[in-house]
């Protein structure tokens, strides 16, 4: 795989019953990203490739915060990281990460999802990672699951192409 994943980390992960490929689908276009990645935030930018940008918009106590950074491995099939900051007063001196995994499981795909790098944030990295440990839910995972499952193939993708 690409990015390394630092030991301080949150990881959520999903089991989806579709093929890794049909997974994928979902992270290339903006569109696509935004249907299930928008779940708790509003995706404003998503160019899916190396050096694209990934940029969100969180609303905390009523205030619109942006965040987000560049894509820094895009994996067809296995993996996009890219880097993690806010655009406010509330940014670290460095980016944290976002990684996300797609595994060959059984006939499905195993999804992880990692926000990483908390141990270069120096004296505040516990803080952080436990922070966000309590705040990442599997909302977004799950919508992906509801969207590669539930709601049928888009009409380019065949999963059993006659030979």
């Amino acid at each position: 795989m690409g990015m390394k994943i630092s030991q301080l980390n949150v990881r959520r992960s999903i089991y989806i019953s579709t093929p890794q490929r049909h997974v994928w689908s979902e992270f290339e276009t903006f569109e696509r990203f935004q249907a299930w990645y928008s779940t708790g935030h509003e995706l404003e930018t998503y160019e899916p490739k190396i050096s694209g940008l990934v940029e969100q918009n969180v609303t905390i106590n009523g205030v619109e915060q942006p965040l987000g950074g560049v894509i820094n491995v895009f994996k067809a099939e296995e993996e996009i990281s890219f880097s993690y900051n806010w655009f406010t007063e509330r940014a670290w001196s460095v980016p944290t990460f976002i990684t996300i995994r797609l595994h060959p499981c059984f006939e499905g795909t195993l999804v992880e999802h990692f926000h990483h790098g908390f141990d270069r944030l120096g004296d505040k990295a516990g803080s952080e990672l436990q922070r966000y440990e309590a705040g990442w839910t599997s909302h977004h995972l799950e919508r992906l699951k509801d969207i590669c499952e539930n709601q049928g193939l888009n009409e380019e993708f065949d999963l059993n192409p006659i030979a």
